[in-house]
Protein backbone atom coordinates (compact mmCIF):
# COMPACT_ATOMS: atom_id res chain seq x y z
CA UNK A 1 0.00 0.00 0.00
CA UNK A 2 1.46 3.43 -0.95
CA UNK A 3 2.22 5.85 1.83
CA UNK A 4 1.73 9.76 1.04
CA UNK A 5 4.27 11.99 2.51
CA UNK A 6 3.48 14.98 5.30
CA UNK A 7 5.06 17.48 2.93
CA UNK A 8 4.13 17.56 -0.67
CA UNK A 9 6.58 16.56 -3.09
CA UNK A 10 5.33 18.86 -5.96
CA UNK A 11 4.64 22.60 -5.15
CA UNK A 12 3.17 25.25 -7.32
CA UNK A 13 3.10 28.83 -6.64
CA UNK A 14 0.08 31.00 -7.31
CA UNK A 15 1.75 32.76 -10.92
CA UNK A 16 2.99 29.31 -11.76
CA UNK A 17 -0.75 27.77 -11.60
CA UNK A 18 -1.70 31.10 -13.22
CA UNK A 19 0.77 30.52 -15.90
CA UNK A 20 -0.62 27.30 -16.67
CA UNK A 21 -4.20 28.27 -16.37
CA UNK A 22 -3.38 30.70 -19.05
CA UNK A 23 -1.91 28.50 -21.61
CA UNK A 24 -4.83 26.20 -21.43
CA UNK A 25 -7.16 28.90 -22.08
CA UNK A 26 -4.93 29.91 -25.08
CA UNK A 27 -5.01 26.46 -26.79
CA UNK A 28 -8.59 26.17 -25.77
CA UNK A 29 -9.12 29.85 -27.78
CA UNK A 30 -7.10 28.53 -30.61
CA UNK A 31 -9.27 25.16 -30.78
CA UNK A 32 -12.46 27.13 -30.51
CA UNK A 33 -11.36 29.39 -33.49
CA UNK A 34 -10.41 26.13 -35.25
CA UNK A 35 -13.52 24.25 -34.51
CA UNK A 36 -15.83 27.10 -35.71
CA UNK A 37 -13.78 27.85 -39.31
CA UNK A 38 -14.66 24.75 -39.90
CA UNK A 39 -17.64 24.06 -38.74
CA UNK A 40 -19.40 27.87 -38.28
CA UNK A 41 -17.17 30.13 -40.91
CA UNK A 42 -19.68 32.77 -41.39
CA UNK A 43 -20.02 33.54 -37.36
CA UNK A 44 -16.05 34.20 -38.03
CA UNK A 45 -16.91 36.26 -41.29
CA UNK A 46 -15.75 40.05 -40.28
CA UNK A 47 -12.88 38.93 -37.27
CA UNK A 48 -10.37 39.08 -40.17
CA UNK A 49 -7.80 39.63 -37.33
CA UNK A 50 -6.36 37.13 -34.95
CA UNK A 51 -6.58 38.91 -32.37
CA UNK A 52 -10.24 39.89 -32.95
CA UNK A 53 -10.68 36.01 -33.11
CA UNK A 54 -8.93 35.08 -29.86
CA UNK A 55 -10.88 38.05 -28.44
CA UNK A 56 -14.45 36.20 -29.47
CA UNK A 57 -13.18 32.95 -28.24
CA UNK A 58 -12.14 34.34 -25.02
CA UNK A 59 -15.25 35.52 -24.49
CA UNK A 60 -17.03 32.04 -25.61
CA UNK A 61 -14.59 30.87 -22.69
CA UNK A 62 -16.23 33.04 -20.31
CA UNK A 63 -19.11 32.89 -20.93
CA UNK A 64 -19.52 29.00 -20.80
CA UNK A 65 -17.69 29.75 -17.18
CA UNK A 66 -20.05 32.32 -16.31
CA UNK A 67 -22.68 29.03 -17.10
CA UNK A 68 -20.69 26.16 -15.26
CA UNK A 69 -18.63 25.10 -17.83
CA UNK A 70 -15.20 25.60 -17.37
CA UNK A 71 -13.49 21.78 -18.48
CA UNK A 72 -12.29 21.66 -22.21
CA UNK A 73 -14.69 19.12 -23.71
CA UNK A 74 -17.53 21.07 -21.82
CA UNK A 75 -16.26 24.85 -23.97
CA UNK A 76 -15.89 22.99 -26.68
CA UNK A 77 -19.98 21.74 -26.31
CA UNK A 78 -20.75 25.41 -25.38
CA UNK A 79 -19.47 27.00 -28.27
CA UNK A 80 -21.94 25.46 -30.74
CA UNK A 81 -24.24 27.07 -29.14
CA UNK A 82 -22.21 30.33 -28.69
CA UNK A 83 -21.29 30.52 -32.89
CA UNK A 84 -25.34 29.67 -33.82
CA UNK A 85 -26.97 31.89 -31.19
CA UNK A 86 -24.96 34.71 -30.91
CA UNK A 87 -22.86 36.47 -28.52
CA UNK A 88 -25.31 37.51 -26.13
CA UNK A 89 -26.26 33.80 -25.49
CA UNK A 90 -28.07 32.94 -23.50
CA UNK A 91 -28.94 37.01 -21.94
CA UNK A 92 -30.68 37.19 -25.52
CA UNK A 93 -34.63 37.80 -25.17
CA UNK A 94 -36.38 35.27 -26.46
CA UNK A 95 -36.17 34.05 -30.21
CA UNK A 96 -38.85 34.75 -33.08
CA UNK A 97 -39.83 31.09 -34.64
CA UNK A 98 -37.62 32.32 -37.64
CA UNK A 99 -34.64 32.85 -35.95
CA UNK A 100 -35.27 29.07 -33.90
CA UNK A 101 -35.80 28.24 -37.30
CA UNK A 102 -32.36 29.35 -39.02
CA UNK A 103 -30.40 28.43 -35.94
CA UNK A 104 -31.99 24.70 -36.21
CA UNK A 105 -30.20 24.64 -39.65
CA UNK A 106 -26.40 25.36 -38.88
CA UNK A 107 -26.36 23.83 -35.38
CA UNK A 108 -24.88 20.71 -34.10
CA UNK A 109 -23.67 19.19 -30.82
CA UNK A 110 -20.71 17.49 -31.88
CA UNK A 111 -17.53 18.59 -30.17
CA UNK A 112 -13.98 18.92 -32.11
Amino acid sequence: MAQYADKPWLFLTSDQLDHLSEAKRERVARQLIEYCQQHFPLRLQGLDDVEQQQQWAIGCQRCADRHGYGAADEVMRWVNLYAVLGDDFPMRPTMSFTDRSSARKGFCLSSA
